[in-house]
C-alpha cells in the first residue's frame, strides 16, 4: 500500500496502518539508535521513544521526506539528547557490564568479574582512534581530571574537550560491544 494512504489512516487512528508503519521500519530505526548508543537496554528504551514520538507528532509530518527518514530525525534528536543528558549525569555506560563513574573517577563493573572487566576496558582504551580519545578518557576517568585540566593536556578549549568526551564514549561503548 502506498505510504501516504497509510499515514492518513494512522493519522485518523486506524491501528492497522499504525502497526504496518510500526513493522515496515522498526528493524531500521531500532538498529539506527543501537549503533549510536551501543547498549541495548538504552537502545530499546530509546527506540520505543522514537516510534512514540513519531506517531504521536504524524499530524505534523508533511509528507515531504519518507516517513522512514522522518523517524531517523526524531531519533538523532532523541540520541543526542540521551547523550547530552548521560554527560551531565557523569556516568557512562559502556557496555551491559562496564560502566564509567565521572563521580567517582572510576570503572565499575556489575558482576563479580572486575579484573577481567578492567582488562577489557584497558583494551578499549588501548584501541580506540584516534588514539587521543583513549588518552582523554584516562585523564578523565582514570586521572580524575576536570574538563579543563583534561582540555589544556590535549591543547584543545574547554568545549571542544566536551565534545571529546562525547565521541571517544560512543566510540569505547562500540568498541567493547564488538569485544564481548
Amino acid at each position: 500500500m502506498d505510504e501516504k494512504k497509510l499515514i492518513n489512516r494512522a493519522r485518523k487512528g486506524d491501528k492497522e496502518a499504525i502497526s504496518q508503519l510500526y513493522n515496515e521500519h522498526k528493524d531500521k530505526v531500532f538498529a539506527f539508535v543501537y549503533y549510536r548508543v551501543g547498549v541495548q537496554s538504552d537502545s530499546e528504551d530509546l527506540f520505543q521513544e522514537v516510534m512514540l514520538a513519531a506517531f504521536d507528532s504524524l499530524e505534523r509530518f508533511r509528507g515531504e521526506v519518507p516517513f522512514l527518514h522522518w523517524c531517523y530525525q526524531i531519533a538523532r534528536n532523541k540520541v543526542a539528547m540521551f547523550w547530552r543528558n548521560k554527560a551531565k549525569e557523569g556516568t557512562v555506560e559502556l557496555h551491559d557490564n562496564i560502566i564509567l563513574n565521572e563521580d567517582e573517577m572510576e570503572l565499575e563493573s556489575k558482576d563479580d568479574s572486575s579484573e577481567a572487566q578492567r582488562k577489557i576496558i584497558s583494551k578499549i582504551l588501548d584501541d580506540l582512534e584516534p588514539p587521543r580519545y583513549g588518552v582523554f578518557l584516562k585523564l578523565r576517568f582514570f586521572d580524575g581530571k576536570s574538563f579543563q585540566e583534561c582540555a589544556d593536556a590535549l591543547g584543545i578549549s574547554k568545549n571542544n574537550a566536551k565534545v571529546l568526551q562525547n565521541r571517544a564514549l560512543k566510540k569505547a561503548s562500540k568498541l567493547a560491544l564488538q569485544l564481548s
